[in-house]
């Protein structure tokens, strides 16, 4: 019989706004256990703004109409790396993700 579930969230994390220029990069960590190893996912948070194109005030969108949406999507900033760590441990597993961030975005040792 084919197994169900593959892993189970253990811990979810809403990192701290990352500054890019203009923009603020903002991340959801998720740390996974399929009962052998622990491992993680990375979420962003995209902003978006939506103006419907109906109804409409004299042939144009009416501008008082916008919605702010915010989606998360799989983020691939680090590619595979981030895919094929695994540790035995959730706090072993949140090491490892945090070095990725500290090289990468250059800044502490610690995401807590």
């Amino acid at each position: 019989m084919r197994k169900l579930i593959r892993s189970r969230v253990v811990a979810l994390y809403d990192l701290e706004s990352i500054p890019m220029g203009d923009e603020e990069l903002s991340f959801r960590l998720e740390i996974h256990s399929d009962g052998a190893s622990f491992f993680a996912r990375l979420f962003r948070y995209e902003f978006y703004r939506l103006q419907p194109s109906f109804p409409q005030k004299n042939g144009e969108p009416d501008a008082a109409l916008l919605a702010d949406e915010v989606v998360l999507v799989r983020d691939e900033t680090f590619g595979p790396l981030l895919e094929e760590l695994r540790d035995a441990s959730e706090e072993g597993i949140l090491r490892q993700v945090t070095a990725l961030f500290a090289q990468k975005f250059s800044f502490g040792k610690s995401l807590e």
